[in-house]
């Protein structure tokens, strides 16, 4: 199994053409903060959504999921696949996505995933949580371990904050 090392959630990714092994994580999110259209309230919007039998809204968020990942064993060439799942405050998985690791020709992977669209069927405190699949030979079925959570508080405009 590959090994997470880090995972972030940013604004924005900057590479260095001239050092191809650094990047700058601009504007790190631990809060999303969403304005509703006219005089309408985000909460008024998800229960209607629900109301109309879909699971809630989706709000445009623009955001950037950096993960970075290396060999088990430097000297081995490996392939795996993580996801990323987000969680609501009420513990449902609303959403996941899953993403290859290749590390047959370089010893880490930094990948980079754009959430456009957040799906939302609450306010309060969502967790982003990454997992990688267990290697074929030690699973039974589609097995996944967690190796990270990563808060995100979504509030709404004017509305008092944790």
């Amino acid at each position: 199994m590959a090994q997470h090392v880090w995972t972030v959630l940013c604004d924005k990714v900057l590479r260095d053409n001239e050092s191809p092994n650094t990047i700058s994580l601009i504007q790190v999110v631990e809060r999303l903060t969403l304005r509703a259209p006219s005089l309408r309230r985000i909460e008024d919007l998800i229960r209607e959504s629900q109301e109309a039998g879909d699971k809630g809204i989706l709000v445009t968020a623009n955001m950037r999921l950096v993960s970075w990942w290396v060999r088990s064993d430097y000297s081995k060439e490996e392939m795996s696949r993580f996801r990323y799942a987000i969680i609501n405050p009420g513990g449902k998985r609303i959403d996941e996505q899953f993403f290859p690791l290749n590390l047959l020709h370089s010893v880490g992977q930094r990948v980079v995933c754009s959430i456009i669209d957040w799906p939302l069927s609450s306010l309060g405190l969502h967790w982003i949580v990454i997992e990688e699949e267990v290697p074929q030979q030690e699973k039974k079925e589609e097995d996944w371990n967690a190796v990270a959570r990563l808060p995100l508080e979504v509030i709404e405009e004017g509305a008092p904050s944790s």
